[in-house]
């Protein structure tokens, strides 16, 4: 733990923008994944990946701007009240916590909102939706739903039958929504993605769903819902 917080605070800014846009692409292919298993139905498998990829992205917008605050921290004391020390020890604390990489990115979505100039009702209710629909602990309780046999009421719970498409829907538009925005913000230093060895422009047409979109051209989906040829 104190030597993950270490080799943190010894990196350069540019480097946590390296890991910062590393952890956006591979929240980008988790998004994928997530996406193509949907294709065949496999909707608890296809929410889990999905969750993990808000997560992923959670922690590639805790490292943009750990790398802002490294920047910018001797032209500041202080940015939004806090030091780059107390920002390290929080970015420490929430790194390898699925419930705390969401809630990073429901912060930077509340950000967003924020930002968006609506009316103080419009914000408000906009702002109370976000936090129902991302409510880590339920978020993280039905990605583990979606994983094992569990034991409820005297009874087991299934995993294969935990989320039905409409919870996929509703957590999938969510996913879309976060890496819609935050390539934005992670995304934004052409100079670092140059010296990474990344075209700009790719990243920026990057597409959560241009995996599954190919799936769907060239697998005949129909054959994974039909009866099985040989019973195992």
């Amino acid at each position: 733990m104190g030597q993950r917080k270490e080799d943190l605070k010894k990196m350069s800014d540019k480097v946590l923008s390296v890991g910062a846009v590393h952890s956006l692409i591979n929240s980008f292919m988790l998004f994928h994944d997530g996406m193509t298993l949907s294709h065949l139905g496999r909707y608890s498998r296809a929410y889990t990946l999905v969750q993990l990829s808000i997560e992923e992205a959670g922690k590639a917008l805790m490292l943009e701007e750990l790398a802002f605050f490294k920047k910018n921290q001797h032209a500041f004391t202080k940015i939004e009240n806090e030091t780059f020390d107390e920002k390290l020890d929080k970015v420490d604390r929430l790194f390898f916590k699925h419930e705390t990489k969401t809630e990073g990115s429901m912060k930077f979505m509340i950000a967003m909102i924020k930002n968006m100039f609506l009316d103080g009702e419009r914000e408000e209710e906009e702002i109370k939706r976000l936090k129902n629909d991302m409510d880590s602990k339920e978020l993280n309780n039905m990605k583990n739903s979606s994983l094992y046999v569990d034991l409820s009421n005297s009874s087991f719970k299934i995993p294969y039958d935990a989320v039905s498409e409409k919870e996929f829907s509703k957590l999938q538009a969510l996913g879309h929504s976060i890496l819609h925005h935050a390539k934005k913000y992670v995304f934004r230093s052409d100079e670092i993605i140059s010296e990474m060895g990344v075209n700009p422009e790719l990243l920026r047409k990057l597409d959560p769903y241009s995996e599954s979109r190919r799936l769907n051209h060239s697998v005949d989906l129909n054959k994974y819902h039909s009866k099985a040829a040989i019973d195992w």
